[in-house]
């Protein structure tokens, strides 16, 4: 039987990859198949001519020798020639995570449902793990966990017709946090770096809190200015240790200033006692968490009658934003406080 999903023929002369065999070549029926259309078919596919469409026709013909249904598509990817039978359903029936320890078969299995689609794709049973199930791995501190070659065959279990698919995992090590090395930063020192990470020696290097611990170091940045500051994170593993050092380069970026400040939604009148409450003067260095602490603190009276004059006209809460405009040319912000009804 000709097996059903993606079949793919890579370009430019190189081998097939997906559905092979161990030396590389195709399934003998699918090649077999394809010469008949093809005769000068050596396992790889032209980007020129009318050969590709004269594989889809060989294809099809085959579905239909061997009485199988599903229509045969075609396309062509960056790096691929891609055909797959459409039409004939593949779900996933069951699935197995061998060596899964820290987190549980259960885990995986219920977060891969939840994500990944329920019809089989070769495809996508290779590249789910690495977005899907690996962040789940990096929170707990194992960031060199790994899946290996998805394993599927047919589900033989009465009830459902479809995939037993199998996808191995290595956990590897649970890593331990040891230190931040900066680099390229001038305006905040490491001490102050490290201290907007928050990352403590000797915890558990949890990717995710790693990532939001970077968004507070981009916060400290925008406090002097720096508002378009990015960083490169790399980890740095000592084989025989479970300890790591992410190595981040920084890339402060120029300073911004403040430019004007609009309050747009409000009466003129409260616009006119919002803009004398107002601070962050024209040309001082802009701080970018100043608008916040403005409205949870000057703006918190004017914001509360206004809440309360809505409520009392049986009106729903306007909604508050702030929005910043950056110059490039001239280094300036201007900042717009809206509501919106």
């Amino acid at each position: 039987m000709v097996a059903l999903g993606r079949v793919v023929l890579t370009r430019r002369e190189k081998r097939v990859c997906r559905h092979c065999g161990e030396g590389g070549e195709l399934l003998l029926p699918l090649a077999a198949a394809i010469k008949r259309e093809v005769p000068s078919f050596n396992g790889s596919a032209p980007d020129v001519g009318n050969s590709n469409e004269a594989i889809k026709k060989a294809l099809q013909d085959l579905l239909a020798e061997r009485k199988l249904p599903g229509q045969v598509e075609y396309n062509l990817t960056e790096h691929e020639h891609l055909y797959r039978v459409e039409a004939v359903p593949m779900k996933i029936c069951t699935l197995h995570f061998p060596g899964a320890q820290s987190v549980s078969e259960e885990k995986l299995i219920q977060a891969t449902r939840s994500s990944m689609d329920s019809e089989y794709s070769r495809q996508s049973a290779k590249t789910f793990p690495k977005y899907g199930l690996y962040p789940i791995y990096r929170e707990l501190g194992h960031l060199r966990a790994s899946f290996g070659t998805p394993v599927a065959k047919p589900e033989t279990n009465a009830g459902c017709e479809g995939v037993d698919l199998t996808i191995p995992v290595n956990e590897g090590a649970i890593y331990l946090w040891a230190k931040a090395e900066w680099s390229g930063n001038q305006v905040l020192s490491a001490k102050e770096l490290d201290d907007a990470l928050g990352m403590k020696t000797g915890e558990v290097a949890n990717g995710k809190k790693f990532d939001k611990s970077l968004v507070e170091v981009q916060k400290a940045y925008g406090m002097h200015g720096h508002i378009q500051t990015h960083m490169d994170a790399a980890p740095d593993f000592i084989d025989d240790a479970t300890n790591v050092t992410f190595k981040i380069a920084v890339n402060e970026g120029p300073q911004y200033r403040m430019g004007t400040v609009e309050f747009k939604g409000f009466s003129i009148d409260d616009a006119a006692t919002l803009g004398k409450k107002w601070a962050l003067k024209s040309g001082e260095v802009y701080d970018q968490s100043y608008a916040g602490r403005f409205l949870r603190a000057e703006a918190a009276e004017t914001l509360s009658r206004i809440a309360n004059e809505r409520q009392s006209q049986g009106k729903s809460m306007p909604n508050l934003g702030a929005r910043e405009t950056p110059n490039r040319q001239t280094l300036t912000v201007n900042l717009t406080i809206e509501i919106k009804n």
